[in-house]
């Protein structure tokens, strides 16, 4: 139901995309050599096409294996663009940096809202500076979208989610 020319612009950045956060993953290994830098593909990405990519740094991990929660939790930071990543991160109590200076389509708005947006590669490298020796806070504004996402996600978490369904299974045999 797209037009080609909106699919084959979605390509395009997406390509695009995909070849600047390799190349930032690396800067990041490269300024860096302290930290783990993980870099972990989406299940339908081919991990070939990184493996290209990505310099050879014994800092940096192209991962594909698994879940992503065994690299969200331990980490200082996921660095990622438009991404339920984002959220996963946020979720487990990691800050988001979303790069913004990397175009993409189509954007997802929730992905964004719980990130910190940095307009630019020296804003990026302050947050990972930041929070790379712990200091690195999730901003109110992000804080508020991840109330809002959560809730709108995966409902309350509260604990009680087994009364709710109990209820609507008790009003379903009526």
């Amino acid at each position: 139901g797209y037009q080609r020319e909106t699919v084959s612009a979605w390509q395009e950045t997406q390509n695009q995309a995909l070849r600047s956060l390799a190349a930032l993953a690396a800067e990041v290994a490269q300024r860096h050599p302290e930290a783990h830098v993980v870099v972990r593909p989406h299940p339908f990405e081919r991990s070939e096409t990184y493996r290209l990519l990505l310099p050879r740094l014994s800092n940096l991990e192209l991962a594909s294996e698994g879940t992503v929660d065994r690299w969200i939790i331990p980490a200082s930071a996921v660095v990622q663009r438009s991404c339920t990543t984002a959220i996963e991160a946020c979720l487990a109590g990691v800050p988001a940096l979303s790069p913004r200076f990397i175009p993409i389509l189509p954007e997802m708005e929730s992905a964004e809202a719980v990130s910190i947006g940095c307009s630019t590669p020296e804003e990026l490298h302050e947050h990972l500076d930041a929070a790379l020796v712990g200091s690195l806070v999730i901003p109110e504004a992000q804080q508020l979208a991840l109330d809002r996402v959560g809730h709108d996600w995966l409902g309350f978490s509260d604990g009680r989610a087994h009364e709710r369904v109990a209820a609507r299974l008790l009003d379903a045999s009526e």
